[in-house]
Parts: C-alpha cells; sequence; structure tokens
C-alpha cells in the first residue's frame, strides 16, 4: 500500500552555515535567530515577526491563547537569561497550501542573569552557563507585510528546562518553592 507524501527539504548543520540561505525558510529563520539572539526581537511588537494569531505551545505542552498571551510566554523564556545563541543541529521543511512547515533542532546556549561558572562551549570557541537540546515545530505563512515574505504562525517547543532551572536555584534566582510551583 502507498501513502501520499509531500516532499521535504531536510538538511543538518554545524551552527548557521552560510549555504543554509539557499531554503527560504532557512534563510528567513537566520535573519530572525540573528534578531533573537542579539535580544532586538525581543524588544520589537510580536507582529513584526509572527502572525497577530501567534499561537506558543510550551515545553509543557500547554497551548496558549494566541496573539500576545503567546509573544509574553517567549518574552518570559528568555527573561532570566543575560545573553543566548542558537546553533541549528538539522532542519526539515515542506510546502504547506499557506507557507511551510518546519521541525528543527537546535542547541541553545544561555548564560544566566546572575554570573557563574561556564563550562559549555559554542562552535565559535565562546563560554556559556547552559547548553539546552531543544527541538521546534514552527508553521510558517506566506504574508506580504512579514519579513521576506514569511509571518511564524506556530511554534511549539520541545526542551527539558530542568538544568536551567536548577542552575537559577542554585544562584538563589529561583527559591526551591517556585521551582515547585513551576512543575506543578
Amino acid at each position: 500500500m502507498s501513502f501520499p507524501t509531500t516532499p521535504a527539504y531536510i538538511q543538518s548543520a554545524d551552527g548557521w552555515e552560510p549555504r543554509l540561505r539557499e531554503h527560504p525558510v532557512l534563510d528567513w529563520m537566520m535573519d530572525y535567530i540573528d534578531e533573537l539572539d542579539n535580544k532586538d526581537l525581543l524588544s520589537k511588537p510580536y507582529n513584526v515577526w509572527h502572525a497577530d494569531d501567534l499561537t506558543v505551545t510550551n515545553e509543557n505542552g500547554e497551548t496558549l491563547s494566541p496573539g500576545t498571551e503567546s509573544w509574553a510566554a517567549v518574552l518570559e523564556l528568555f527573561a532570566p537569561l543575560s545573553a543566548h545563541c542558537h546553533e541549528a543541529v538539522w532542519a526539515a521543511i515542506w510546502e504547506t497550501p499557506n507557507g511551510w512547515g518546519f521541525v528543527g533542532h537546535a542547541r541553545i546556549f544561555a548564560n544566566l542573569l546572575l554570573p557563574g561558572e561556564q563550562t559549555k562551549t559554542d562552535l565559535n570557541g565562546r563560554k556559556w552557563d547552559i547548553l539546552i537540546q531543544g527541538m521546534y515545530q514552527f508553521d510558517f505563512v506566506r504574508d506580504a507585510t512579514g519579513h521576506k515574505g514569511l509571518k511564524l504562525r506556530a511554534e511549539k517547543v520541545f526542551f527539558d528546562p530542568s538544568q536551567m532551572l536548577g542552575l537559577m536555584v542554585k544562584r538563589r534566582m529561583l527559591s526551591p518553592e517556585e521551582l515547585v510551583s513551576r512543575l506543578s
């Protein structure tokens, strides 16, 4: 028995290699990640890069209300970090009727607001507090008002926050009681 399939573009990577720009979604992503990691994106209205009805599904599986509530969750995720860096590992992209589907894996390096020992090293040799392996599922829509004609409509994140939360407790950025309430 055969099943209908959709062609997919699949790439592995050692970080954001220039060759990845050959695909329009990865070209968009490289600009997005640059804005995100430089924190420019976090200070702009969410609908510059995202659809007005952006939905975010957190690592705990909770899908937030579209729009500002979903964007607030993204801002909350990055709030305890003084700096961060995403390194692409692989991505699979397929065309949809309204845009593109995307699933990918990235290494996320980060430093907490309260400094400490940096033991994780990125591809550029920089030292960081934390290394988190993250998976993402994105839905992009074609939108002439968006960067390069695209906007991000839905984002699902998959990662284990325990390393970051544990380090936040150790550095007294989070009390054990606050940790328990976050995990409840």
